[in-house]
Parts: structure tokens; sequence; C-alpha cells
């Protein structure tokens, strides 16, 4: 548990107890989901209006967060915006 990410009080972004999740300071404004809004949740109601899970995410953001990387199918796997940019360019 302590390799994982801690928000900026010391607690982890992961809560094991109702599988919530937020997003790291660190990450917000890089994924957003149809909305002006970003995505502040990695597990759980977000900003954005979705309700995410685990598996959406890319795997190294998993691991940071969750401490393991989600072998269930999705239909989709969120790219950080400056990715999804230089793709669109």
């Amino acid at each position: 548990m302590s390799d994982l990410a801690l928000d900026e009080d010391g607690n982890p972004h992961f809560n094991t107890k109702n599988n919530l999740a937020s997003m790291p300071t660190k990450y917000i404004g890089e994924f957003y989901n149809g909305c002006v809004d970003p995505c502040d949740m990695l597990s759980g109601p977000c900003a954005c209006g979705a309700w995410h899970h685990q598996e959406e995410w890319p795997n190294k953001l998993q691991l940071e967060v969750f401490g393991s990387i989600s072998h269930k199918p999705t239909i989709c796997k969120r790219k950080p915006k400056k990715e999804t940019d230089s793709e669109n360019k």
C-alpha cells in the first residue's frame, strides 16, 4: 500500500473500502470525456458526468493509484489529452 499515489494530505487516492479512486492532482486536466470538465475520478462518479472504472485508464496510472492492472475487458482505454492532441495533428 505504501507505493500507491497519495493525495496532498498523505492519503491514498484509492479507497479499498468503497472502491472509489480520485485522480492524482498531477493528472487533472489530462483526461476529458466529451465535456469541458476534466475527469477527477478514476473509479466512481466523475465531474465529466461518467461513472469510471479502473480498466479504462492507462496501465501506468492504474499501477500508480490501484497498485495493480485490471484484466477486465473494456470498450475504451483512455489516453492523456497530450497524446490525443498529437494524434489529431
